[in-house]
């Protein structure tokens, strides 16, 4: 699939906020932030967007608070969670567990933990890189569109 600028538009959008790596002489830089003006430019052909990448997390890297809101908001157990706290535990798989089916590279089907659309805005908000429809359900940094926040620290 060709990543046109409209695709990368469309993709960022979801990510404002978000920090950004940009190609200058065989090398990537971080510093800026996608912005609106970040996507009218690469829109109006002012920046080249292949030039662009987001620094987002994987999945596999989920933090556990994060991977509880999520677990509870796909089982509807957040109230549960303040009114009987033992039981919401007692049907609570481990966090490893979990992690295994968010990670697996299926979770957006159907009754998955993306299928949720309040899930999968909740982790594009916390800049987790999750599988988009207009990618074919693949994953930004499997598209080319971003780089692991991980990898980039190890460097």
């Amino acid at each position: 699939m060709e990543i046109t600028a409209e695709i990368k538009v469309q993709t960022f959008a979801l990510y404002l906020g978000q920090k950004i790596l940009f190609a200058h002489q065989d090398k990537w830089l971080d510093g800026m932030f996608c912005t609106t003006s970040t996507l009218t430019n690469i829109e109006r052909g002012l920046t080249n967007h292949t030039n662009l990448k987001l620094i987002l997390k994987s999945l596999s890297q989920i933090s556990d608070e994060d991977m509880i809101w999520v677990h509870d908001t796909v089982h509807n157990l957040h109230e549960q969670r303040k009114l009987r706290p033992d039981w919401a535990k007692s049907v609570t798989p481990s966090l490893k567990e979990m992690k295994d089916i968010i990670s697996n590279g299926f979770a957006h089907y159907k009754g998955g933990y993306l299928s949720d659309s309040a899930v999968h805005q909740y982790l594009i908000s916390k800049g987790y890189d999750v599988p988009l429809m207009v990618l074919g359900w693949k994953t930004l940094e499997q598209s080319g569109l971003a780089k692991y926040k991980n990898e980039i620290d190890k460097k």
